[in-house]
């Protein structure tokens, strides 16, 4: 039995499509008064950006780091990289290395 499966795009998309609604309701909110039919959308483009930005906060805090380490598994032309510091070690990850017995 499959379960349900909802694709997201990704986190920055996502805000910054909720971006963009949030400033259309606040446009619509500035010319009510000349068109009615501002009134009717702009809670809905208010409350569907508001909730493209919780998730895309959500999708974001809640996004793996994989590999667990420093830069994770990250690959690039088919070849793994790794993101360190440009100026080598920190003392924390000295200490840390020392104490594992690495």
């Amino acid at each position: 039995m499959g379960g349900f499966s909802l694709n997201l795009p990704s986190a920055e998309t996502m805000g910054g499509i909720g971006l963009a609604l949030l400033m259309v309701a606040w446009l619509l909110s500035l010319v009510a008064r000349m068109m009615p039919i501002a009134l009717l959308l702009q809670p809905w483009a208010l409350g569907i950006g508001l909730l493209l930005l919780v998730l895309a906060i959500l999708k974001s805090v809640m996004r793996g780091r994989g590999g667990g380490g420093a830069g994770g598994a990250r690959m690039w032309r088919g070849e793994r990289v790794a993101y360190g510091s440009p100026y080598g070690e920190s003392f924390l990850s000295r200490l840390r290395r020392m104490l594992r017995g690495r």
